[in-house]
């Protein structure tokens, strides 16, 4: 057992984040979504409630159907996944590990009375699990040397 505290969903998660509105057209988000290079986002709403979460997935969905059926680009809120699975603030690192190993989400949203306050990825996740199974550096030795004390005889008893 490590020595360290697990981690929780406030230590891992990233506060710097895409966010898209579910008015946002969706051709516009993706282009967003490819200039900051991030496969999704979560979707707010005016008063900054999560409603929720734009993937590559979704996107790709609905290029199909404009491709095929000829339709402009909907909106975000059209085709976004909504009410999306969250962990709260409190939430440890072993809940969200299983979260990510048994669920087909590359994020979760990290969520407060309905808020959005940052987004864990798999990533987020490894990188805090690293830094907990870092071993810790070994203790710096106080050992005694014998050459720094005067006149002192040692006097070893073997057996």
């Amino acid at each position: 057992m490590y020595d360290r505290d697990i981690p929780r969903a406030r230590d891992m998660m990233t506060t710097s984040l895409v966010i898209l509105s579910p008015d946002d057209m969706v051709y516009d988000a993706v282009k967003v979504l490819l200039k900051r290079k991030v496969s999704g986002a979560p979707v707010i709403d005016t008063s900054g409630f999560l409603v929720g979460i734009l993937s590559g997935k979704d996107c790709i969905g609905a290029a199909s159907r404009a491709f095929h059926d000829g339709v402009p680009s909907p909106r975000v809120g059209d085709i976004m996944t909504p009410e999306p699975r969250t962990v709260g603030p409190n939430t440890n690192a072993v809940t969200i590990a299983h979260l990510f190993s048994t669920l087909p989400f590359r994020r979760l949203p990290v969520v407060e009375d309905g808020r959005l306050l940052g987004q864990i990825s798999r990533r987020d996740l490894l990188a805090a699990i690293v830094d907990v199974l870092e071993p810790a550096p070994a203790p710096r030795s106080k050992g005694l040397y014998l050459s720094a004390l005067d006149d002192v005889t040692a006097e070893i008893t073997l057996g």
